[in-house]
């Protein structure tokens, strides 16, 4: 509470001019819509707890997916807001953009996922696939899940999203807020997110993990002005990168708030193309955090911020 109370004046004094990420999850107070009960618009088929849009410029306004249900997007240009989920376990759940082919312009926002701390679930709340492009995320409520709660193989902005990552299933279960693993000038922004694990369930709870696999990259990714909170064992890290079987380049990490996990580092010792830009500070007494070795040092063209580069 004490982290969570500085962060919050720290963002509130606007000590890098940030946007305050105001209300996320559902607006005002929507008379949900069920699929199977209610009518679908054109577009959009529903079989066996899947609703898959496979029309372009469809939007699903207000509907409640709760119960093993889960939506798939097929569509260009498609957007899916104020809306409920849940996952109750198995494979099934959340959102996924790019179901079988890539597509552009997706956006995610104002949605309420729970993972209910279900032992058992393998889906994660949003899925971005086969590099989509243009998807933004956005103002979304994710908590209690078991997987990671936001997985990129895309082009995406991601930002002002409230996510809990208490480590639920035990001390194996490996859960990311966000996962990063194949795409080209991913934005992460002005995000908060918890790792603080509850009494005796933990895992490994990385608040961003960078890990291309089967060869393929990400590059450009500028993850900044996002608020880190929580630690859960001597190996979670605010930011992880691993290049185990694909490539990494050109990351930059800047104007961040987040904690330090027990060893007292900030990011896996060695994060390959990983830029540590300036202007990230410690939760505990918002001081600037200093350069810690195995990762490069900032170049000044990488500082965008200032000349406005960077929102």
């Amino acid at each position: 509470m004490v982290r969570l109370a500085i962060a919050a004046l720290i963002w509130a004094l606007g000590v890098w001019n940030l946007a305050a990420p105001g209300a996320v999850g559902p607006q005002g107070s929507p008379s949900y819509k069920v699929p199977g009960v209610d009518a679908l618009p054109a577009g959009v088929t529903y079989a066996n707890g899947r609703v898959n849009i496979t029309g372009d410029g469809v939007t699903l306004d207000g509907w409640d997916f709760r119960g093993a249900k889960y939506v798939t997007v097929s569509g260009n240009t498609s957007a899916i807001r104020n809306s409920l989920f849940d996952f109750a376990g198995g494979e099934q759940g959340g959102i996924d953009i790019g179901f079988g082919n890539p597509v552009a312009g997706a956006v995610v926002e104002f949605n309420s996922f729970d993972g209910l701390k279900a032992t058992g679930s393998k889906a994660n709340a949003i899925n971005v696939r086969d590099l989509s492009t243009g998807v933004r995320i956005r103002r979304n409520r994710i908590q209690g899940m078991q997987q990671d709660s936001i997985t990129l193989n895309g082009e995406a902005i991601v930002e002002e999203n409230n996510i809990t990552v208490g480590g639920y299933g035990g001390p194996t279960v490996h859960s990311d807020a966000i996962t990063l693993q194949r795409g080209d000038g991913i934005i992460i922004r002005r995000n908060l997110i918890d790792v603080t694990p509850e009494t005796g369930t933990y895992g490994v709870n990385n608040h961003i993990r960078i890990q291309p696999l089967g060869g393929n990259a990400v590059t450009g990714a500028m993850i900044y002005r996002n608020i880190f909170i929580g630690r859960s064992t001597l190996t979670t890290y605010a930011i992880e990168a691993k290049d185990a079987t694909g490539t990494i380049s050109g990351v930059q990490v800047f104007d961040n708030i987040w904690d330090l996990n027990a060893n007292g580092l900030w990011a896996y010792p060695t994060s390959p193309g990983v830029v540590r830009s300036s202007g990230n500070r410690l939760i505990s007494d918002g001081s600037l955090l200093t350069e810690m070795p195995g990762v490069n040092t900032p170049q000044p063209a990488q500082r965008l911020i200032n000349s406005g580069s960077a929102n």
